[in-house]
């Protein structure tokens, strides 16, 4: 009987070494990896902080730039390739922990309604423009990496959309405050975009121009800043670094003209959903 007690004790040790040992190193894997996890991050954000480096030629900070992509699954490819359907600007300006907020152009998150998109989207195998638009995916690409954003909210009348996504490095951006008010006219103002969708994680195109005032019968005011397709979404900042405007028309035949969202339409989009 001691003999059996003896062997069931020894047992019982053996197994609880093991368990201890088994724990101790899923404890070293873990912190092995996260360490590891921690290095690629810190060695991500160095080369990225490298390259974003602002010049402080102008307010707007290079990390608060994003491009936006919207793609389709091509369901008569058995390929199942995933096409690009269109490409806009966007800014972030905002953080919560992981989660980061930006604007955009309105027409560029809503459902695409045109007739020749439907006959794309029919030659792509979907029955309906509707479940084609159910089928787009939209990202933005933060920091060389391509995230699924989140469209919280859109302004069609004013032609603006507040979207957010969940990022590792969100801690990166900085903060754009909202102006209180517009420029005077003639103020300098300053922009990113990517126009005609050129983009990279290692391009940052800025630009300059000149306040021109809103009239009182549109809902845009204007900007001798340049843009054309891929330039929607642009955020338009102040000499001070604030936000004042999402650029969201240009001027056929003339690009060095374009139109934004009016201020108060940024404020109240944003009061509303945060």
């Amino acid at each position: 009987m001691r003999n059996y007690k003896k062997k069931i004790y020894i047992a019982l040790k053996i197994i609880t070494r093991l368990t201890m040992y088994g724990f101790l190193c899923f404890l070293l894997m873990y912190a092995c990896s996260a360490s590891k996890i921690d290095k690629q991050h810190f060695d991500h954000v160095k080369e990225m902080k490298q390259v974003l480096n602002n010049n402080n030629d102008t307010p707007f900070p290079n990390q608060n730039f994003v491009s936006l992509t919207k793609r389709i699954l091509d369901l008569s490819d058995d390929q199942g390739d995933i096409i690009p359907l269109s490409t806009a600007s966007g800014v972030l300006f905002k953080n919560e922990g992981d989660r980061l907020y930006g604007l955009t152009a309105a027409h560029w998150c809503a459902p695409i309604k045109s007739p020749d998109f439907g006959l794309f989207a029919r030659m792509l195998g979907y029955s309906s423009i509707d479940e084609a638009n159910e089928s787009i995916v939209s990202y933005a690409n933060f920091f060389g990496h391509t995230y699924v954003i989140d469209i919280i909210d859109i302004d069609s009348e004013n032609d603006v959309c507040l979207f957010s996504l969940n990022s590792a490095f969100s801690d990166q951006i900085k903060k754009i405050k909202i102006a209180k008010k517009p420029p005077n006219i003639g103020e300098e103002i300053f922009a990113a975009s990517a126009p005609l969708g050129i983009s990279s994680p290692k391009v940052r195109l800025h630009f300059r121009g000149y306040y021109g005032g809103c009239a009182d019968d549109m809902v845009e005011c204007f900007y001798t800043i340049p843009g054309i397709s891929g330039s929607s979404g642009s955020g338009v900042l102040n000499e001070r670094g604030e936000l004042i405007s999402i650029l969201t028309i240009s001027i056929v035949g003339f690009h060095d003209v374009t139109g934004g969202v009016r201020l108060q339409a940024i404020k109240n989009i944003i009061d509303k959903n945060i």
